[in-house]
């Protein structure tokens, strides 16, 4: 479940799926034993422990900025990431420099 109580898919690999049925099959069907403000709680205490922001927003930016520094364009960065609009995802990817982007030209031309 996603903001909004709205259900959603996870993103992840056919190697995360199969290890993901193990645990479960081994482990009952709790992910880890954790509770519903489980990972909130624990990206707290991590944020303590290192000293700067941890959390789930932190985390969704550094998503859209890494897939759009791989060049996936912020329509599809919007629909993997589960956001309803463009907003946030041009919000979070703001922080894209020019040089992240000539280098992303350079790839692709050179290619060519």
């Amino acid at each position: 479940m996603v903001k909004g109580n709205r259900e959603a898919k996870a993103v992840f690999t056919p190697k995360t799926a199969t290890l993901l049925k193990t645990y479960l099959a081994n482990n009952g069907h709790t992910l880890f034993g954790i509770k519903p403000r489980g990972i909130q709680d624990m990206l707290s205490k991590l944020s303590v422990k290192v000293g700067f922001p941890c959390n789930a927003h932190s985390f969704r930016r550094g998503f859209a900025c890494n897939l759009h520094r791989k060049g996936l364009s912020t329509l599809s960065i919007m629909h993997l990431g589960r956001w309803s609009s463009l907003d946030m995802v041009q919000r979070y990817t703001k922080s894209i420099t020019f040089d992240d982007c000539l280098e992303l030209y350079q790839k692709v031309n050179y290619q060519s």
